[in-house]
């Protein structure tokens, strides 16, 4: 079962093309759907985890709603890293400074 708290997201929005369609071919609605650096590097790296995999499915939840221009579509995705994959790693920990052997302020000479 998939970790879901590893899972990177995004948004997009889809818009009613309504009169604009010139055939029964066009599209209902078009818009966009971001993909975010860090789901570009969770597809790739199901691809290179497994070179004869040919596709990668992306979850995508929908919302129907109403705004000033008529109905749009809002969209939510979701990308897992692959399986095995270690978690996102935090930002690493500053270095810790070094102690200093030998180190005696009061008798450092500073000349002023």
């Amino acid at each position: 079962m998939p970790d879901y708290s590893q899972a990177e997201k995004s948004k997009g929005t889809l818009y009613n093309e309504g009169e604009k369609r010139k055939s029964d071919k066009a599209p209902h609605f078009r818009g966009f759907l971001k993909v975010t650096r860090e789901q570009a590097k969770q597809i790739a790296a199901q691809f290179k985890a497994d070179a004869t995999r040919s596709e990668y499915d992306i979850r995508v939840a929908c919302w129907k709603n109403q705004g000033d221009n008529g109905v749009y579509l809002s969209l939510a995705s979701e990308t897992m890293p692959p399986d095995g994959a270690p978690a996102a790693a935090a930002a690493p920990p500053p270095p810790q400074p070094k102690p200093q052997e030998g180190f005696d302020d009061f008798e450092d000479d500073i000349p002023f």
